[in-house]
């Protein structure tokens, strides 16, 4: 099915929006955890959906924390804005 949009594209996009939106006033780094993100997007049981588009929204970013299994709602990503 070409052209359907996935629940991983949109919270990417919600994502990008977000940091698009903090970029262009500015900001240099920014911190945002998958707990912060499903609660936003009222997504539950998600946090495997959640933590695979933080980490493919196109920004370069850190990990400031990742779970021992590596996603969890206290998956921690610092972005770094300047490109």
């Amino acid at each position: 099915m070409k052209g359907k949009i996935t629940i991983t594209d949109s919270v990417r996009e919600h994502i990008r929006k977000q940091l698009d939106n903090l970029r262009t006033r500015g900001v240099k780094e920014f911190e945002l955890s998958a707990k912060d993100i499903e609660k936003e997007l009222n997504l539950m049981k998600r946090t495997p959906i959640v933590c695979s588009a933080m980490r493919s929204c196109g920004y370069k970013y850190k990990e400031i924390y990742s779970p021992p299994k590596g996603n969890g709602t206290r998956l921690r990503i610092k972005y770094l804005l300047d490109k």
